[in-house]
């Protein structure tokens, strides 16, 4: 089946995720045609860790590995669904959706909603756009749209839950409908740095839909809805291989903690 979804339509959004002036008008970029991709297979997966390995490398947040992949143990479930968006040939954004039962913010924060019965999470992690290409609206936009789409109306979940840094909790309150939930943490996911974890309610884009223009109405939402529904998952050979880097990953960097430990 194509996995492939284009994007249709250039937002007025910004997806400038750094400290700037919100309201300050960017100049006119030329329009570029990007297509998302669902991972559900070894070749794609991989350009979504690679992409986010190098964007996370630069800041910082994460330590060299042999594979140059960015992954955790939530990459193995089956309730893990990665978007990758391309430019040609070139992967340019990625964003994970994780519906465990028990989420990575788990790990780090807790909050009174998660304990509401009625609670569903969905959290966004690995967000990553390449630098050369963060002036481009379409691929943050359309990520979050196909987000929704697989959050809301294919597991059913009543919020999106997404840790920021500090920084950028305005950015996603303004334009994202996201609230801050609980105070600033310190994540090991990313060397200790600093962050907040945001909630937004799925049902928000029903109540105030001009608040969020980039979602899939009408005929576009259905077909995005019926291509989700049939997304395979990864074979039990290609979760084999990522399990076997991901434990290469993270016994190097047990013993790399045990050395600076002894220091």
């Amino acid at each position: 089946m194509d996995n492939t979804f284009k994007s249709k339509r250039i937002s007025a959004i910004s997806t400038i995720i750094k400290d700037i002036d919100l309201n300050k008008p960017t100049p006119a970029k030329p329009v570029m045609e990007f297509q998302f991709v669902v991972a559900d297979n070894l070749f794609h997966r991989l350009n979504a860790f690679r992409l986010g390995y190098a964007e996370y490398l630069k800041k910082g947040y994460i330590d060299e590995n042999q594979y140059q992949v960015l992954m955790n143990n939530f990459d193995l479930s089956d309730d893990t669904l990665t978007i990758v968006a391309y430019h040609g040939n070139k992967e340019v954004g990625t964003l994970t959706v994780n519906t465990q039962k028990v989420l990575p913010f788990q790990e780090i924060f807790s909050c009174d909603i998660v304990k509401d019965k009625n609670f569903k999470g969905a959290e966004l992690t690995r967000l990553a756009i390449d630098e050369d290409y963060r002036n481009q609206k379409d691929i943050l936009l359309g990520m979050f749209n196909l987000a929704f789409i697989h959050a809301k109306f294919i597991k059913n979940c009543s919020h999106l839950a997404i840790e920021v840094n500090p920084r950028h909790v305005k950015f996603y309150q303004r334009f994202l409908g996201f609230e801050p939930v609980a105070e600033n943490a310190n994540c090991p996911r990313v060397r200790g740095a600093p962050a907040v974890l945001l909630l937004g309610d799925l049902e928000l884009p029903f109540v105030y839909p001009d608040n969020y223009p980039f979602l899939a109405v009408g005929g576009e939402r259905e077909y995005l809805i019926n291509q989700l529904k049939n997304i395979k998952l990864l074979s039990i050979n290609e979760i084999k291989v990522l399990a076997r880097m991901y434990r290469t990953i993270n016994q190097l960097s047990s013993q790399e903690s045990g050395q600076y430990a002894s220091v």
